[in-house]
């Protein structure tokens, strides 16, 4: 075997170890587990773009958002990419509720487009008030990993605390943009506007 076709085995199977780390996490019910420990093998954003396809799994979009069963989910992420290739391996060869995924990648805000997940780059924080203008009639999942992005409107904040990626749900967020989040993410979320959803 080439080194070439070696390598490329090696991150195939580098991917399905942490997508199956993510994958066994999400189906805990322990509500303190909601954070993935990053190591000398797994980086951050490798856990965040695993978090990101397994999240995606948790969420009911409105039939009006697909024109049909074949039409793929959207991915989009605004602003400087930092998954780079990353997300890309993780996705690939997925689905989700049966629905290939394709990516979307915005530098400008006038040019982004309709996508059903919309991942805003840290370096795009400070426009994050006219992204969520944008995208408020897209039933539009926003992510992103700046500080209390969950508590400033988005729906789903990353957070790096200690090497371990936690994650919030902003249900408020979620209900105003029409998704249904399952009980089963929820339970595993730090969740924000908590007043709105309690855990059983």
């Amino acid at each position: 075997m080439c080194l070439k076709n070696k390598k490329s085995l090696f991150a195939r199977a580098h991917h399905s170890s942490i997508f199956l780390f993510v994958f066994a996490t999400f189906n805990l019910t322990n509500s303190n587990l909601y954070a993935l420990t990053i190591s000398r093998s797994v980086s951050e954003y490798e856990v965040k773009a695993a978090f990101l396809y397994n999240i995606a799994k948790f969420v009911e979009w409105p039939a009006e958002r697909f024109s049909g069963p074949d039409e793929a989910l959207i991915i989009g992420i605004y602003g400087k990419d930092p998954f780079g290739p990353i997300l890309n391996n993780t996705i690939r060869g997925k689905t989700i509720r049966g629905r290939t995924i394709a990516i979307k990648r915005f530098k400008l805000l006038k040019r982004i487009e309709f996508c059903h997940i919309l991942f805003v780059s840290s370096s795009k924080e400070k426009y994050l008030k006219k992204i969520l203008a944008v995208t408020k009639d897209w039933n539009c999942l926003t992510v992103g990993d700046t500080k209390r992005f969950a508590q400033n409107g988005g729906i789903i904040g990353f957070a790096l605390k200690k090497r371990k990626v936690h994650f919030s749900i902003n249900i408020k967020a979620a209900e105003v943009a029409g998704l249904n989040i399952s009980s089963n993410l929820l339970k595993i979320a730090n969740i924000i506007n908590v007043e709105k959803y309690k855990k059983d």
